[in-house]
């Protein structure tokens, strides 16, 4: 039998109290649970509405059967882990670190202090020039580059060709130098090391 929506409010605010629930705190009506209480309420001979004990055992089978699907959740929501773990490990995901391989430091020769000095190209002197001019101004290493790059293209054809013959007739000067080097001792000695060097390199990465 049906019961009017206010006497099943009292009826339920009458359980959730003697759940110890305070009466201020509001109700939330489960479905379930409101169809399974309406179920249990029956009528009197003097036409009021009381709860069979039944009732109680219905609001504690619903509290078990919750804790269980919960538990089945739980359950489900595990085995689904394990198998997104599952299907990581056969596409070649880890979560362990990967191992990086460290470059291996390759030593270099010593420089021969004896052999004549490489000069500078045309472009370097020009650089070496500007870079004395504003060296007083504290600028960084790409301002500088940026501003000797822009003045290089900006000098006149005279202007480069000066500093073209400067280097070409440098350059012709080292190779006569180098000539002359290679002719003594200090040279024949420091090929005999850079030979040395390159054995113990190659004995070395065996």
């Amino acid at each position: 039998m049906d019961v009017k929506r206010g006497h099943r409010r009292l009826l339920q605010r009458e359980i959730a109290t003697a759940k110890g629930i305070p009466p201020t705190t509001p109700l939330l009506i489960d479905p379930l649970y409101s169809s399974s209480m309406k179920d249990d309420i029956v009528e009197t001979p003097g036409g009021n509405s009381r709860m069979s004990s039944v009732g109680t055992s219905s609001g504690i089978g619903f509290s078990q059967t919750s804790s269980s699907g919960g538990r089945e959740t739980s359950n489900s929501a595990s085995n689904g882990r394990s198998s997104v773990s599952s299907t990581e490990e056969d596409n070649g995901i880890s979560d362990s670190p990967v191992t990086e391989h460290k470059r291996k430091y390759r030593r270099h020769a010593k420089p021969d202090k004896n052999a004549p000095v490489k000069p500078p190209s045309a472009y370097v002197r020009f650089s070496n020039k500007v870079r004395a001019e504003l060296k007083d101004q504290n600028m960084s290493f790409t301002d500088l580059a940026k501003i000797v790059g822009d003045r290089w293209k900006a000098i006149s054809p005279e202007e480069k060709e000066a500093y073209e013959t400067a280097a070409a007739r440098a350059k012709e000067d080292y190779q006569a130098a180098l000539s002359s080097y290679e002719q003594t001792e200090d040279h024949k000695t420091y090929q005999q090391y850079l030979s040395e060097f390159k054995a113990k390199q190659e004995a070395a990465g065996k």
